[in-house]
C-alpha cells in the first residue's frame, strides 16, 4: 500500500525530469549508438542508460516490481504494485534528432495505473496524473474535453499508417503523427488533437499516458471500446487490438464505440 501519496508524486515527478535533462543532453550532442533489437526496432545507448537511472531512482522513491522496455521484468512475481518505465518512446525519433520523444514511468496499483508522467524535454512539455489527483501539462492543471468541430484532427501513429488503415472511417479527419504513443495520447488529454488511434503495442507505450488521460476526464480504450485489461500484459505482451483515446464523445465522433 503506498502511504504518503504526494511524496511519491512529487519525487518521481523530479526523478522523471532529471532523466529527461540526461537524455536530451546525449541528444543534443548526439552522444549516443544506435543498434537494432531482434524486431529491428530501433535501440540506443541513451535508452539504456536512461531505463537504468530511473530504475534506480524508482527502487529508491518506493519499492516494488520494476518493468522496463529494455529490461524487462526485475522478478518472477508481481506484487499489488508495479513501475512501468519507456526510457524513450519515440527511438526512431530520437536517432535521428527529431524532437518528438518521450521518457515515461508509471506506477500501478492493485493492477491499476496509479500514476503516470511523461515528459518531452525536446519540446519543454511535461505531463503527469495520478488517481484522485488530477493531470497537468507544465503544472496547469489539464481536463480532456468535448468540443465540436467541422476540423477533426486525430494522432495516428506511423506503423499505423503504413498497414493502410482505411481512413475514411476517420470521417475526413486530419492526420497528424509525432513519432511516439505516450505524447499522441498526452495530446488528446490536453485537447490538442481530438483522439488518438494506435495499433496493438505494449504496456510501456501506454501505461504512463493511461494515468494522465484519464484523470484528466478521458479514456484509453480498445477500438471496439473495451476496457484494457493489464494483468495479462505485465509479462510484456502486445495489447491485443488497436487502441484509442480521447474524450469519449470526441471518439463517438470518429469511431464506432
Amino acid at each position: 500500500m503506498i502511504k504518503n501519496k504526494i511524496e511519491l508524486i512529487n519525487r518521481t515527478n523530479s526523478l522523471v525530469l532529471d532523466a529527461g535533462r540526461l537524455a536530451h543532453e546525449r541528444f543534443i550532442n548526439n552522444d549516443f549508438k544506435v543498434s537494432r533489437k531482434e524486431d529491428n526496432s530501433f535501440l540506443t545507448t541513451s535508452d539504456i542508460m536512461t531505463e537504468e537511472f530511473l530504475r534506480k531512482g524508482l527502487s529508491d522513491i518506493y519499492s516494488c516490481p520494476i518493468l522496463g522496455e529494455e529490461e524487462g521484468l526485475d522478478t518472477e512475481s508481481l506484487d499489488d504494485e508495479l513501475w512501468v518505465i519507456d526510457p524513450i518512446d519515440g527511438t526512431h525519433s530520437y536517432s535521428n534528432g527529431l524532437a518528438p520523444w518521450t521518457v515515461c514511468v508509471a506506477l500501478f496499483e492493485d493492477g491499476n495505473p496509479f500514476y503516470g508522467a511523461v515528459y518531452a524535454p525536446a519540446l519543454n512539455e511535461f505531463y503527469y496524473g495520478a488517481k484522485g489527483h488530477g493531470s497537468f501539462f507544465n503544472y496547469k492543471r489539464i481536463h480532456c474535453k468535448y468540443f465540436p468541430s467541422d476540423e477533426k484532427t486525430i494522432c495516428i501513429d506511423s506503423k499505423t499508417l503504413k498497414t493502410g488503415i482505411d481512413l475514411k472511417n476517420l470521417k475526413n479527419a486530419k492526420i497528424r503523427s509525432y513519432g511516439s504513443t505516450a505524447l499522441h495520447i498526452v495530446l488528446a488529454a490536453r485537447n490538442a488533437v481530438q483522439a488518438s488511434y494506435t495499433l496493438p503495442v505494449k504496456i510501456c507505450d501506454v501505461a504512463a499516458a493511461h494515468s494522465i488521460i484519464s484523470e484528466a476526464g478521458g479514456v484509453l480504450l480498445y477500438e471496439d471500446g473495451k476496457v484494457i485489461d493489464y494483468d495479462r500484459l505485465f509479462s510484456g505482451e502486445y495489447l491485443e487490438k488497436p487502441v484509442i483515446s480521447g474524450n469519449i464523445d470526441n471518439l463517438k465522433m470518429l469511431f464506432d464505440v
